[in-house]
């Protein structure tokens, strides 16, 4: 028998142990439009008073969840009740640790409490998610699980992903995966919760919706500095460049890394500026943009990696800023042009724009 839900629960968010205030509902975030494709499920959980935005009037929906903050929603949505924080030396969310223990929602094996801060993931979702159903009949176990290509009997916590995944509650991907170490964002959770306290909401295994969409429609395009801004749901940096945090100005010794804020990257059909081919003075090939656009740093990705860095070289009287490959007059074949802009540290996302000279 499914258990209960308390419309009690409290999304309280952050990597330290703040608490942060519920400020406005759900339409009237700052950072959350309606178009955001999980307005929906951010606006009727707020008003619910189910999670709740930061003091400043933001929701942050690209943020990530830990386990602690997890854990809380979880302990308090199921129990009805609130333990609150611990207070220092103590993690904040220990006492809710602690409690998940008791209801056996998993074991201090399963879930290390050295954990607490780290970013959650699909699969100790699942398990927390699965405690919660408690008793749930699955009709076509087998065939359920073997439409699932990343989730087998060896998988851990196989059972609890497809209990989670067969109930609607944390759906898989069009690639017919799960991806069990895949982290969430706030944006996924409020969905995610949505659909655990409201079965109406519940998404099918044979409907393969995933939480989340890389197509952008709530950013800012006034300027690449906005765009670079996580506001809405974006993919991870290490599915598309695995050395991007090794990247350096120069390789120079001892300089930090050149997009050492960088955390995601996301991709841009129509590019709010012009992008033309040019010629720098040398006669190498230059990718000239205009200057509109911001662009700080700019690079080539091919086949998911960096192919090089490009300069950046303003030209007198123009109107565009020339990106150039130093020591080459002929720019390598790319997929992608990746811009971002390095003079403000809360642009976190790289922004990719479709090689369309090809």
């Amino acid at each position: 028998m499914i258990k209960k839900l308390i419309i009690t629960l409290a999304l309280i968010v952050g990597i330290s142990s703040t608490v942060y205030a519920a400020t406005t509902a759900g339409n009237s975030y700052t950072d959350v439009k309606s178009t955001n494709w999980a307005y929906d499920a951010i606006n009727t959980m707020s008003n619910k008073s189910i999670i709740k935005g930061y003091p400043d009037g933001s929701f942050k929906p690209s943020n990530t969840l830990t386990y602690g903050e997890f854990i809380k929603m979880a302990v308090v949505s199921s129990t009805g009740k609130d333990v609150g924080n611990a207070e220092k030396p103590y993690n904040w969310a220990q006492k809710y640790y602690e409690s998940g223990i008791e209801n056996k929602y998993y074991t201090e094996e399963s879930i290390p409490k050295h954990k607490l801060d780290r970013e959650i993931t699909r699969s100790d979702m699942a398990l927390i998610i699965s405690s919660i159903l408690g008793d749930v009949k699955i009709d076509n176990y087998d065939t359920i699980q073997a439409g699932v290509t990343d989730v087998t009997a060896k998988t851990e916590n196989e059972y609890d992903i497809i209990k989670s995944y067969a109930s609607g509650i944390l759906t898989g991907y069009e690639d017919n995966t799960f991806k069990p170490d895949k982290t969430l964002t706030r944006a996924e959770s409020a969905v995610v919760i949505q659909r655990l306290v409201d079965e109406s909401k519940r998404v099918m295994p044979s409907e393969k919706k995933e939480e989340t969409t890389p197509i952008d429609s709530n950013r800012d395009y006034s300027s690449l500095k906005n765009l670079s801004k996580s506001s809405t749901s974006t993919l991870p940096v290490t599915d598309i460049a695995s050395n991007i945090y090794s990247f350096t100005i120069g390789n120079l010794a001892g300089y930090p890394p050149l997009f050492e804020h960088i955390k995601y990257y996301e991709i841009i059909k129509d590019y709010p500026y012009e992008i033309k081919r040019g010629y720098v003075k040398d006669g190498s090939q230059s990718i000239d943009v205009s200057k509109e656009g911001n662009a700080g740093l700019a690079m080539l990705i091919k086949d998911n990696q960096i192919n090089c860095r490009l300069i950046g070289v303003e030209m007198d009287n123009s109107n565009y800023v020339s990106f150039c490959q130093s020591k080459s007059r002929t720019l390598p074949d790319f997929d992608y042009i990746a811009f971002y802009n390095s003079t403000d540290k809360e642009c976190d996302t790289l922004i990719l724009v479709q090689n369309t000279f090809k």
